[in-house]
């Protein structure tokens, strides 16, 4: 399991968002579409308060973990400044899990 976290502007449209990372994680050639994927949200309290985005999806391989978080986190920051959405600056984590 790959779980790429994404921070994001408390006042961020999540439904789009959740449709872009979604996409994201359906066109990536690392996925295992076989198991289960899920896009979730939470507040997260740091020194400031932000939208924490967790994207969480199987890949075909374990040697795959960071293609898959890259090229999930490229498509949907592409996709969220071509729709005019904001990320939170500075603010990306990619953390896959064993």
């Amino acid at each position: 399991l790959v779980v790429t976290k994404i921070y994001l502007p408390l006042d961020a449209k999540t439904a789009e968002i959740e449709k872009i990372a979604l996409d994201a994680i359906y066109s990536s050639p690392y996925v295992f579409l076989k198991k289960p994927q899920a896009v979730i949200f939470s507040q997260h309290l740091g020194e400031r308060p932000v939208l924490l985005m967790k994207v969480k999806a199987y890949v075909l391989d374990h040697r795959f973990e960071f293609k898959f978080s890259s090229d999930i986190t490229k498509k949907i920051q592409n996709q969220m400044i071509k729709k005019g959405l904001e990320l939170e600056k500075n603010e990306v984590e990619i953390s896959p899990k064993r």
